[in-house]
């Protein structure tokens, strides 16, 4: 992971909250089961904050710059992984 971690961070140019706050966005987004079929449950910035313990305004100001980086996208509730393949490197499953 620490590979994979600085690997994501020189491509894009992130630091270690940037990338905690990809990471738990990701989890939120594909980590529920509640549902049989395939469902992508949008993260809003207080389930994130909650999720690392980070301050919600930080996790708000990172989020955007995420979003500039289109490693996140913004959708009606919240905030879902749009780089699929960063994510997915980060999480060791690339």
């Amino acid at each position: 992971m620490i590979k994979n971690f600085g690997k994501i961070r020189q491509q894009y140019d992130l630091d270690f909250d940037d990338v905690a706050i990809l990471l738990a966005c990701g989890r939120i987004n594909f980590g529920s089961r509640k549902y049989q079929f395939s469902y992508v449950q949008a993260a809003n910035v207080s389930s994130i904050a909650d999720y690392i313990a980070m301050p919600r305004e930080t996790v708000r100001r990172r989020l955007q710059i995420l979003d500039t980086k289109r490693l996140m996208a913004r959708v009606a509730h919240g905030y879902i992984v749009s780089d699929l393949a960063a994510w997915s490197c980060l999480t060791g499953n690339s």
